[in-house]
């Protein structure tokens, strides 16, 4: 993980998830990988499947923060997950501004992901 992170983000040290979008989202918005407004995305319906994009996960970087912070790895997942994932639609947290609005949307993706647990 520690050498994906160097080659691709220029950052030598390990880390938790790293994202890599198969469609390119710098200088888009991330509401422009909508489907329902996303030229980069036309041709697909509702029903199909999308691809993204890859996530890498250090499951041992991931373990070993669990035990510092007393946090349990079940718990941290969804959050890595959804953190993940609005790096593969376009968001980041360089700026105030952008990790604010990506946290809104990490926010809705957990609130959605903890609804469809109770379902079952």
């Amino acid at each position: 993980m520690r050498r994906l992170n160097l080659s691709y983000r220029g950052k030598d040290k390990s880390t938790d998830i790293l994202s890599f979008p198969f469609h390119p989202v710098h200088g888009h918005p991330p509401e422009s990988m909508m489907l329902h407004s996303s030229p980069m995305l036309e041709g697909l319906d509702e029903g199909e499947g999308r691809n993204l994009g890859d996530m890498f996960l250090s499951v041992q970087f991931v373990q070993l923060d669990c035990r510092r912070n007393n946090e349990g790895l079940v718990s941290r997942l969804p959050v890595l997950f959804a953190h993940g994932i609005c790096h593969l639609l376009g968001y980041d947290h360089e700026e105030e501004a952008e990790y604010r609005r990506m946290a809104q949307k990490e926010k809705s993706i957990l609130q959605k992901y903890s609804e469809s647990q109770r379902l079952f």
